[in-house]
């Protein structure tokens, strides 16, 4: 019969019982951490938006229509599913009189028709 040794060995390391505090960054980091959050949230509306922009121009050569909402674009399947923008609104669809839309996110402030929406515009 053979038998096999195994030996394990433990090693401890001294702790210190008291975790280190965590740093606090300096009030100008945060700041420019936060700045940059709201510029990716930004180019992340004007990226979906455009996607959704693209999404109406199919439907648009498919249905001879500007749609109303996403929903109709999901129903179509011209757009995998409806998106909400990084301030968590959906986008809205804006028809024009060529049957083209527009792709609207209220933005940062969450309200409609100020400076801050981001717009993809139809061509044309």
């Amino acid at each position: 019969m053979r038998c096999l040794a195994l030996t394990l060995t433990f090693s401890l390391a001294a702790c210190d019982p008291k975790p280190a505090p965590a740093e606090t960054p300096p009030p100008e980091t945060a700041k420019v951490i936060i700045e940059e959050l709201e510029k990716a949230r930004v180019e992340t509306a004007r990226n979906d938006a455009a996607m959704i922009q693209q999404a109406t121009l199919l439907y648009q050569v498919q249905k001879g229509a500007c749609p109303k909402t996403q929903a109709e674009l999901v129903n179509e399947r011209v757009l995998q599913k409806e998106k909400l923008d990084p301030w968590g609104n959906a986008y809205t669809l804006a028809c024009r009189p060529d049957g083209s839309a527009d792709v609207v996110s209220a933005g940062p402030d969450k309200a409609q028709g100020t400076p801050d929406d981001i717009v993809a515009k139809a061509e044309g």
